[in-house]
């Protein structure tokens, strides 16, 4: 683990500063006095909000932009012929990776609670974030997506606690030292960096061996495998094992479920959700267990857990005068649009409309049968083309692959033909879902 002496550093440059996770990093440490500067390739609402706080951000990306730093951070998805990354690194600057980077941020924090696995990071920091936002503990937070209740996604909190995103991906939770992982589940995914799913175990198994304490939701198969190896204290939760330290009872998943919370056989109380599904009882649980673990108290984090309602992209209620409704969604993969459409299922009366955008070409090939599927739980499925991210297309798969193989389903060769195809046939009590980790949102504000 490389660790960064911050003491010694003044100026620090962001490269890809508008991402989700770049943005949060840049303002903790502008607000912790150092001169933060950036650059993206589009003035985003998150960029220009980052200007309107006092930080420069560079419109694209120019080795010109690039002079006298201490150091220069940079994303998974910049190759080393970026301008401003060789630039850089031709003066001499120390140039670090954002997982990097944030590891050494977090060896300055105490408390360091991360979420990890393969689906419901998001809400389930954003959950702990109001639990802990309750308490006298002034956390830090770093969220993957704005949670509307902080207007955020992040907390420049104290140095007492952070809750934290903490992603497999290209193994890179394995820089975060963490003194409580929360593992929600584990499965299938990144297979264009993991082997298989046995190495996408024991990369788990790497991250969670480095604590004392760490919750497991056992009733994912892959996640109670790497329970099993664990050698500190497990943390269980499940809805099925009244055994586990913490087992949710007496649910009902219509609509918003409520469930019974208990805590080694002792019932604590009820809970009503305000977001959807029986995979977000899952992700309450597993909030519930990492805030017992710092002994907080069950009302407290009962009230934080009904207050949520979602964070920004996590089945979203879109607000429009359409006399249908308009749903954005982030699943993009196959267990996660499973999960999302049968909460849709659940509130909707008329017609279920899914426009989906596949994210990356491996993604869509490794698990193409699984997106057939799971897309096809919606009356009508819409393709648009897949959203490469950080690839090319050396496979040769199209979004066509899986809207042949789907009763109904079409492809939209474009967002405004997605959009229209909706205005033309969805009507009241009908729900319209846009799904993908891409920029698929895009067709909810057409539609609107």
């Amino acid at each position: 683990m490389i660790n960064i002496d911050f003491k010694n550093l003044t100026k620090i440059h962001f490269i890809g500063i508008g991402g989700v996770s770049m943005s949060s990093l840049a303002q903790i440490m502008h607000d912790n006095g150092y001169i933060v500067t950036g650059s993206d390739n589009s003035v985003s609402d998150t960029v220009a909000k980052l200007i309107s706080k006092g930080i420069t951000v560079f419109e694209g990306q120019s080795a010109d932009n690039i002079s006298d730093y201490d150091l220069v951070v940079y994303t998974a998805a910049i190759h080393n012929d970026n301008p401003e990354l060789a630039r850089a690194r031709a003066l001499g600057i120390n140039c670090v990776e954002r997982s990097v980077f944030l590891g050494s941020l977090l060896s300055d924090y105490n408390n360091r609670i991360g979420v990890c696995g393969t689906h419901g990071k998001t809400t389930t920091t954003s959950m702990l974030a109001l639990i802990f936002l309750a308490t006298e503990m002034k956390p830090t937070v770093l969220i993957g997506g704005t949670l509307p209740d902080i207007k955020s996604n992040f907390v420049s909190g104290s140095k007492k606690c952070i809750v934290f995103e903490s992603c497999e991906y290209v193994d890179s939770f394995l820089h975060f030292p963490t003194d409580l992982p929360v593992v929600l589940n584990i499965e299938e995914d990144h297979l264009d960096y993991f082997k298989d799913i046995n190495a996408i175990k024991a990369s788990f198994s790497k991250y969670v061996s480095q604590a004392q304490k760490a919750v497991f939701n056992i009733d994912c198969k892959y996640t109670n495998d790497v329970k099993n190896d664990y050698c500190g204290t497990p943390i269980t939760v499940s809805l099925k094992d009244s055994c586990a330290n913490y087992y949710a009872s007496e649910i009902n998943a219509e609509g918003y479920p409520t469930f019974n919370v208990y805590e080694n056989g002792n019932l604590l109380g009820n809970i009503t959700l305000s977001v959807p599904g029986i995979h977000n009882v899952y992700n309450a649980m597993c909030a519930v267990a990492a805030a017992r673990t710092y002994n907080i108290d069950f009302e407290i984090i009962k009230t934080a857990i009904e207050r949520f309602g979602g964070a920004r992209r996590r089945f979203e209620k879109i607000n429009s005068d359409k006399p249908f409704t308009i749903i954005d969604d982030y699943a993009h993969h196959p267990s996660e649009i499973k999960a999302t459409l049968t909460s849709a299922q659940s509130i909707c009366k008329g017609t279920l409309y899914c426009i989906f955008q596949p994210h990356t070409y491996t993604r869509t090939a490794a698990l193409l049968d699984d997106f057939i599927c799971s897309l096809s739980l919606a009356d009508q499925t819409i393709l648009v083309d897949i959203y490469s991210a950080r690839e090319t297309n050396e496979i040769g798969i199209h979004s066509q692959n899986i809207s042949d193989k789907i009763d109904g389903a079409i492809y939209a060769k474009s967002f405004e033909d997605a959009a229209l195809h909706i205005l033309r046939n969805a009507k009241e009590n009908d729900v319209v879902i846009t799904m993908g980790a891409g920029n698929v949102y895009k067709i909810a504000d057409l539609i609107k």
